[in-house]
């Protein structure tokens, strides 16, 4: 069974929020849940996603993001998080096609 893309991984840069791609704010907004480091979470505009900072070990936070599977959730990671990064671990766990992700 294929379903339709639920999770959002986005690569940020140092320039930040300004240099996220339209398409992916939107998916980042529209989100109901966003996970990343307090650095990050704290430039998403406030909407009616809940903010969720990483936990230690990391693995908490990939173990609730899969509890949340099929509901809209959004990932924010530094750079390019399919270079030794957490779009790497969510490629072993989600199907590609239940993903969007957007390199930094």
């Amino acid at each position: 069974m294929i379903h339709k893309p639920w999770l959002t991984i986005v690569g940020m840069t140092e320039n930040g929020w300004q240099a996220v791609p339209d398409n992916a704010k939107q998916l980042i907004i529209k989100a109901k849940h966003v996970f990343g480091p307090e650095r990050w979470l704290e430039q998403v505009p406030s909407a009616a996603s809940i903010k969720h900072l990483w936990q230690r070990p990391l693995s908490q936070s990939i173990d609730q993001i899969m509890q949340l599977r099929y509901q809209p959730v959004a990932v924010l990671a530094t750079g390019d998080p399919l270079w030794f990064g957490v779009g790497t671990t969510f490629a072993r766990l989600v199907p590609i096609e239940e993903m969007h992700i957007f390199p930094g």
